[in-house]
């Protein structure tokens, strides 16, 4: 069964998970997708841990016309990186919330505050998801390197940009 996800090609929601460390990254990054943008809109979820006020009102700072930065206060994740195994930072875990944190939404695009966007990002949001969880690009280099034997996995792609389907994933649990 192929289920039909809500898209509005006038409007795209993106997503950024970050903390002070990589704060600066992910402001380079809503930096580059406000360049590349086009006439779409386009809402940015910050999703953070411990920002200062300060930080806050410069992410607002970054929203103009058509381009809307609304940064999410979260309370950091319930596992921890003991729990996980995982070399990422625990706020970065906070991918695991989406679903809950951005309730109303059923599909973003997630973007690690590293990625540099230098084109517009209209054709992510026109992919079905065929009743998957998300769309996601396979890492042939991690692979190449058997990170994905590590995990216990035959395949193994790449996180830090996915397209993603809340509304089945909420469904699912």
């Amino acid at each position: 069964m192929v289920q039909k996800v809500s898209y509005n090609p006038q409007s795209l929601d993106v997503v950024y998970i970050t903390d002070s460390k990589y704060l600066l990254a992910t402001a380079a990054s809503i930096q580059s997708l406000k360049k590349s943008q086009t006439s779409t809109h386009i809402t940015i979820y910050v999703v953070s841990v411990n920002l200062t006020s300060n930080q806050v009102n410069k992410l607002r700072s970054m929203s103009r016309a058509g381009f809307n930065v609304c940064p999410i206060e979260s309370k950091e994740p319930e596992y921890k990186n003991e729990t996980v195994k995982t070399y990422v930072s625990e706020t970065a875990l906070l991918k695991f919330n989406l679903p809950e944190i951005l309730s109303k939404k059923d599909r973003v695009l997630y973007l690690d505050g590293d990625v540099l966007v230098n084109s517009p990002l209209d054709n992510f949001f026109k992919i079905e998801f065929e009743d998957k969880y998300a769309v996601v690009v396979r890492d042939i280099v991690a692979e190449m390197f058997r990170h994905h034997e590590r995990l216990g996995l035959s395949k193994y792609f790449n996180s830090g940009v996915m397209l993603l389907n809340l509304q089945k994933m909420r469904e699912q649990n």
